[in-house]
Parts: structure tokens; sequence; C-alpha cells
């Protein structure tokens, strides 16, 4: 694994930072390869191992450190994130999405352990309209979209029943 600058955040797609962060960290990530003499290793998986070496190495060669605008850009950036979620907060916010389908907010609020409701009402609406930026959206909307569907089956079967008394 390729070296990281020291005291660099640790920040999660979950977060909601602006993408903007990502470009100046990434920037920040390969001057510091610079400074330091990295050189890339060969992938042997990849079929085009060499070209991507190369490209690679590139970027750090040609890399410059941020400036003053893009430091202060970057600080400023930081905080417009969620930072005060963790992954477990993410995780019950998942859960709850399962547990009571997406627009039950109220219930989704309650489950949520340390936010108040408004801290969740704001991620909520983040969450949905960002959520293709998460690298497992796939896994999630589908664990999602399942509970959903267990809400929806439980309405149909109390009609039913219903219906015939």
């Amino acid at each position: 694994k390729a070296p990281r600058p020291p005291k660099q955040p640790n920040i999660q797609d979950f977060q909601f930072f602006p993408p903007r962060l990502f470009e100046l960290l990434e920037k920040e990530i390969l001057y510091y390869r610079k400074t330091i003499g990295y050189k890339v290793p060969r992938n042997p998986d990849l079929p085009n191992a060499a070209q991507v070496q190369k490209e690679e190495q590139k970027k750090i060669d040609e890399s410059m450190p941020l400036n003053t605008e893009e430091s202060e850009e970057k600080e400023k950036l930081l905080t417009q994130g969620f930072t005060n979620w963790n992954k477990r907060d993410f995780n019950q916010f998942i859960k709850a999405n399962e547990k009571y389908g997406r627009d039950d907010i109220d219930n989704i609020a309650r489950e949520v352990e340390g936010k108040s409701p408004e801290e969740v009402i704001e991620y909520s609406a983040v969450f949905w309209e960002r959520c293709n930026e998460l690298q497992d959206i796939e896994r999630i909307m589908a664990q999602i979209e399942r509970g959903e569907a267990r809400i929806q089956r439980r309405i149909s079967i109390k009609k039913a029943l219903d219906a015939k008394v």
C-alpha cells in the first residue's frame, strides 16, 4: 500500500464531503509521495501493468504542493461534511431505512442513537441526493429495498386479511 502523508484526515464516503476535497487530498498525497521519493510498484495482476505504473509515476513526478489558497480551501471543505457521523451511526441509519422504509423519517430518526431528529433528517436528505457516491451503494440499496419489500408484503397480507374478515 502506497504511503500517505501524516496528519491527513480520515474521511469516509458516507460523511459526504464536497468532491473537491478529495481532489485536494489526492494532490496532497501525490506531492507527499514525490517528496519521499516513492516509486510506484508494477502490479502483475494488470494486463497493462507497465502503462499503469508509468502513468501513476508521472502523476507523482509532476505533482505540486497545495498553494495557500488550496490549503485554505481544504480546511474550509473539511468542515462541510458530516464530521460527527461515524460508521456505527451510518449503519444504524441504513438498518432503520431497511426496517421502516426510506419515507418513515420519524422512526428512522428515533432509531439512530446519539443523533437528534434534525441531524438525521438533514443527513437523510443529503444521503438520498448523493448516495451514488458511496462505494457500496448496490449492496446498501439492495438491503433497503429488501426491507421495503417486506413492509409492502406485510401491508398486502394485512389488507387481504382485513378484506376476508
